[in-house]
């Protein structure tokens, strides 16, 4: 999950030992985080889903191509 620090506040990241910057970080989902949460020290946002990749058109044969 990816969490935000609230507005004005720094919140340790007992994980990585320093605050979470201001942009976010994803964390593993725990108690802790769940506890930041619930007491309004963090916001839990979407994580953006990687866009599909598109499938390799097939190759074309060139003209005058043997087969």
């Amino acid at each position: 999950m990816r969490v935000i620090p609230a507005p004005g506040l720094i919140v340790h990241d007992p994980e990585r030992g320093d605050p979470l910057p201001p942009e976010g970080r994803d964390v593993v989902d725990s108690s802790y985080w769940y506890r930041r949460v619930r007491d309004g020290d963090v916001t839990v946002v979407e994580t953006p889903e990687p866009a599909p990749e598109s499938p390799t058109p097939p190759a074309t044969p060139k003209k005058g191509a043997s087969k």
